[in-house]
């Protein structure tokens, strides 16, 4: 009885400290995407789908640039600052002077392609934009997740919330302000991601630990780093390269929409993020090979049935939502959301499997699986785009996401073995299967939301089951009624 409520104890303890972390990113990171969410009605009627497609293909250029050019030493520190606590001046310093090299030569290197590359004022105005939000997101990246690592998630969460209120009242500012237009989304952007960093790095005190840099510990930031850096290129290949292929094949325009749907899913994936972002400090923290207590297990079947609740109900509302979100121009959007959402939830199951990866040390899966899933990608974009047009570039996101979960899924079975609810999981994601497809090929009508209603229905009710909320309430019952 002794080793039972042990185990119970230790358990209640990961699950208390995970969730602590959530609720402080919580308040970052939802209170954040839901300024950032109301900001998008406003940024489809101050521009044009042309000029939203340039404004989303230079941030999306960002998050991929940052992580690659730094060596992904940013990323790198939050893991290093949790177990090597005795180094940790050390190792943030090398992060430090990482980050920096990368933030002055991505700067150049967008500068000289503006400089050989024979672009229109606007275009090359983008581009000299974009060199300015990649300095700042390399600065934001260093800053947030060094504060992960030395247990500092309140000051990351501030920055967080400090950040999205000065880009909304940015935006305004250059956009409608000084008429700026799309030069103006970038330059609240920048802005605002500096401000959120630069403030989170005081909140810490950075300088305490700055030192000289050492060589041995760069290259160990940049083993594990790099490896990720390959994961932030399948996920941008995943979430972005299909605009890029869609701009190319169909037009910016047509970025534009797809742009503009990838929107919807922002909050339950920003719900998702927040949730990942505490599990990877407790991946690192609590990690545990045999699982004796089924933490693990725990975690993934719960971000499981979360995740396919989420996607069924955003699909749901979808064209309710649209009516709100888009302008006339960019209604017709709401179409492509269906098969994203798919995307959103197998991100996030096999961002919860990288969680046993960043605990062991060992990022190669990681960048294998990322790896597999951008050849997925690239090849399923030639073939459906053609095929499908902008239908056709969702379509290759959900099978990228696919890819990269069931390759981590298995390579990590070498790591961890964890129990998983094979029975509801795969019901559920048949039950999403048919919902999506009924979504694609039933006219919006009353007929459309009869359809509709059965499939979200039993995706609650599976969910529930499998997370025992049955069980729950019958325990709450039974106590109220003694």
């Amino acid at each position: 009885m002794v080793g039972f409520f042990g185990f119970k104890s230790v358990m209640n303890s990961k699950l208390k400290y995970l969730a602590s972390n959530m609720g402080w990113m919580s308040i970052s990171g939802f209170a954040s995407k839901v300024l950032v969410f109301l900001m998008v009605p406003f940024y489809t009627r101050v521009l044009s789908s042309e000029g939203y497609g340039l404004y989303d293909l230079g941030y999306t250029s960002v998050v991929l640039l940052a992580p690659l050019v730094s060596l992904n030493a940013g990323e790198s520190i939050m893991r290093f600052a949790i177990v090597e606590k005795d180094k940790i001046a050390g190792y943030f310093s090398s992060a430090f002077a990482a980050s920096l090299a990368g933030a002055i030569g991505g700067s150049l290197i967008c500068l000289l392609i503006v400089l050989l590359g024979g672009f229109d004022y606007q275009v090359a105005e983008c581009i000299k934009s974009v060199a300015l939000l990649l300095t700042s997101n390399i600065v934001y990246i260093l800053f947030s997740q060094f504060a992960r690592g030395i247990d500092r998630v309140k000051d990351m969460a501030l920055g967080g919330l400090l950040n999205s209120v000065l880009l909304v009242v940015l935006s305004i500012v250059f956009v409608v302000g000084f008429d700026l237009g799309v030069k103006g989304c970038y330059c609240a952007t920048s802005f605002a991601v500096l401000a959120g960093g630069v403030f989170i790095g005081v909140r810490c005190r950075f300088w305490d630990y700055l030192v000289r840099p050492k060589l041995s510990l760069l290259v160990e930031l940049a083993r594990y780093g790099i490896p990720l850096s390959v994961n932030t290129l399948g996920w941008w290949v995943n979430s972005s390269f299909s605009r890029y292929a869609v701009a190319l094949l169909c037009g910016v325009a047509n970025a534009g929409l797809l742009s503009a749907a990838y929107k919807i899913p922002a909050i339950p994936k920003t719900i998702q993020q927040i949730f990942i972002q505490a599990w990877q400090i407790s991946a690192i923290r609590d990690f545990d090979p045999d699982d004796r207590d089924g933490f693990f297990g725990k975690i993934y079947n719960g971000a499981c049935c979360f995740s396919a609740m989420l996607t069924s109900v955003v699909v749901f509302l979808m064209p309710v939502i649209a009516i709100v979100m888009f302008s006339d121009e960019f209604y017709s959007a709401w179409i492509y959301v269906p098969i994203l959402m798919v995307c959103i939830l197998f991100d996030c199951l096999a961002s919860v499997v990288g969680g046993i990866f960043t605990a062991v040390g060992n990022t190669r899966p990681i960048a294998a699986s990322a790896a597999v899933s951008v050849f997925a990608a690239v090849v399923a974009c030639i073939v459906f785009i053609p095929l499908f047009g902008i239908q056709g570039a969702a379509l290759a996101s959900a099978l990228s996401s696919v890819v990269i979960w069931a390759v981590r899924l298995i390579l990590s079975r070498k790591y961890l073995l964890f129990s998983i609810d094979w029975r509801t999981f795969v019901t559920m994601i048949a039950v999403i299967v048919v919902q999506v497809t009924f979504a694609l090929a039933i006219p919006l009508s009353t007929f459309w939301y009869f359809v509709q209603v059965p499939c979200v229905l039993l995706v609650l009710l599976l969910a529930l089951k499998s997370i025992g909320f049955s069980r729950l309430v019958a325990k709450v019952i039974s106590k109220s009624g003694n």
